[in-house]
């Protein structure tokens, strides 16, 4: 066995296969108080916006992906614990 046959030998065994699936997790939490109107309808807005375009990304390189989107929306009262 030459050096360039080992050399060959290794790199064969320490490929990694090439990822063409993916599955991506995404959590986002939105402010849904009353004062947050217009920043909560404009972020709706940009996540779509962004979705469409990660979609086009991995269209063009082929790549399949399963998305799990969570959408945590929560208000803040300034209640008292009582």
């Amino acid at each position: 066995m030459t050096q360039n046959d080992l050399v060959n030998y290794v790199s064969k065994i320490n490929e990694y296969p090439s990822l063409k699936s993916y599955l991506i997790k995404t959590v986002l939490a939105l402010d849904a108080t009353g004062s947050m109107s217009l920043v909560l309808k404009k972020t709706c807005l940009i996540i779509g916006d962004a979705f469409e375009r990660s979609y086009a990304v991995m269209a063009k390189e082929n790549v399949e992906a399963t998305v799990e989107v969570k959408i945590i929306v929560y208000r803040n009262y300034n209640c008292n614990h009582e």
